[in-house]
């Protein structure tokens, strides 16, 4: 059994706190104070631990946005979920422009959407952690590489060439290490302004007026928005894939693949796609659930991206021999022998709009599961991704 994440949420109303334990507690450890100096104690007790924390914005004496001031001055690591009611939404925005505040919540929050946002930022918390352990591994490399060149300087008689042939590639590791560095700026920053998108689509959706050009507008930001949003999680997939560590449970299968189809059904609903999903209740996997959710939220999303009104996307899956096997299937338009061919390669993509890591993403999750992924495809009459991979 892995690990639960450790959260921390600080509020000075105990019922409170008890409902936020008893909702997070299946999914996370929490750690609970009523304050916000009793927050940061604990903060300081368990600050190698604590992933995620959860806040009120109004409280007696230090409120939310000097607490947080605090905690991001000891590790700036750590994200933030802000709890704010109607009217502190000024305050709110500010704190995420200041790079303060991850996301927020309003009182009363809904229950999916308060599990949904803290896994969230679990995981944005790992992401960045990953990406400081990459830039770390590239500079060590780059050290080793410029202690190499001093060797052979100093003692080999090497010629002139080969030595310069020594200095671009150390160039170009530092280059890389550089980029990374950068990269990790704008996406954190990236993120930060589509949280802020995010919430002025939510304060739309509040004030909607059932209009129906109103209605496809909102709808329609909140498709792109979360298409970018996409694209942002599969760079950094990509980017810290080689370092990943699998948290695997025994988790049911169908529960784990319905439970992430729910955040794109949306996609098939507003096209008239049909759905049919036909997996036996009783197929138990050993997998990393957070990243098995990355493999159907991809494979499904880019069917629905494929097909039309009226075309019909197939989940099926079926178990034998302590292997199982799901196949994605849709009647779209179908993929080219040519981009078939390399589908699976970074920056590859078969659809407009396409960052091409989405598919190596895939490829690589599976694969850390022991497992294989093949697909095949017919112009004009669809696609099936086929994965494989042990129970346990």
């Amino acid at each position: 059994m892995s690990e639960k994440p450790l959260i921390l949420c600080v509020d000075d109303e105990e019922n409170i706190l008890k409902s936020l334990k008893r909702i997070l507690k299946n999914d996370f450890d929490v750690l609970t104070a009523m304050s916000a100096d009793e927050g940061l104690k604990l903060f300081k007790k368990n600050q190698i631990k604590i992933m995620t924390i959860i806040s009120d914005l109004k409280m007696p004496g230090k409120n939310g946005i000097d607490f947080l001031k605090e905690v991001k001055a000891i590790d700036q690591r750590v994200i933030c979920i802000i709890l704010s009611g109607q009217g502190d939404m000024k305050d709110t925005i500010k704190a995420i422009n200041d790079n303060l505040v991850f996301k927020y919540l309003h009182k009363p929050w809904n229950k999916q959407h308060l599990i949904k946002t803290v896994k969230v930022g679990v995981k944005a918390y790992t992401t960045n952690k990953s990406l400081e352990m990459v830039q770390d591994i590239i500079a060590q490399e780059a050290h080793k590489m410029e202690s190499f060149y001093e060797q052979m300087e100093d003692k080999v008689n090497i010629s002139i060439s080969d030595l310069k042939g020594v200095q671009e590639r150390i160039a170009r590791v530092m280059r890389l290490s550089e980029i990374g560095m950068v990269v990790s700026k704008i996406i954190h920053d990236m993120n930060n302004k589509l949280n802020i998108m995010s919430m002025d689509i939510e304060l739309l959706k509040l004030r909607r007026d059932n209009n129906e050009d109103t209605e496809e507008i909102i709808f329609m930001m909140d498709t792109s928005l979360k298409t970018v949003a996409g694209m942002i999680d599969d760079i950094q997939l990509f980017i810290t894939s080689r370092n990943m560590e699998l948290k695997k449970d025994k988790i049911n299968l169908k529960e784990a693949i319905t439970n992430s189809f729910f955040d794109i059904q949306y996609l098939f609903t507003r096209r008239s796609i049909t759905v049919n999903i036909d997996i036996p209740e009783k197929i138990i996997v050993d997998i990393d659930k957070d990243k098995f959710s990355r493999v159907v939220i991809n494979l499904s999303k880019n069917a629905a991206e494929a097909m039309k009104e009226g075309d019909v996307f197939t989940i099926l899956a079926s178990a034998n021999n302590s292997m199982v096997e799901i196949k994605f299937s849709d009647t779209g338009e179908g993929i080219t022998q040519e981009v078939l061919e390399n589908i699976f390669r970074p920056y590859a993509t078969y659809k407009s709009g396409g960052v091409g890591m989405g598919l190596i993403n895939v490829k690589e999750i599976v694969e850390m599961h022991r497992g294989s992924i093949d697909v095949k495809s017919k112009l004009g009459k669809g696609t099936s991704f086929i994965i494989t991979f042990p129970c346990g």
